[in-house]
């Protein structure tokens, strides 16, 4: 588990930044950003760039069983899903276009 400054605050419930709910709930920066943005993660505001993060909702996204899905994440999924079997030919083309060593 990533080491957590837990920041100073006027509430008696420990927060943190950001950058370090996103390491602990093991999404990116910017998905926290957003997530904060669209109302997902609960995050009280101290400016207009900074926001502070209570631990205990971290924790409560953590513990609950179904864990929130990337939109876009989503969808390459469903892509991936539905996508039909790839010749081996297919794959080597795949492959050098996207500078992949050959299997």
């Amino acid at each position: 588990m990533p080491q957590v400054v837990v920041l100073s605050s006027t509430s008696s419930e420990p927060e943190v930044s950001i950058a370090q709910a996103a390491e602990l709930l093991g999404i990116g920066y910017s998905t926290a950003r957003r997530w904060v943005q669209e109302g997902r993660l609960p995050a009280r505001r101290l400016g207009k760039r900074v926001a502070r993060i209570r631990l205990a909702d971290i924790q409560s996204m953590l513990d609950t069983t179904e864990r929130p899905v990337d939109p876009v994440d989503a969808h390459i999924d469903a892509l991936v899903a539905a996508a039909p079997p790839l010749s081996d030919s297919q794959i080597r083309r795949l492959q050098s276009l996207l500078g992949g060593a050959a299997a």
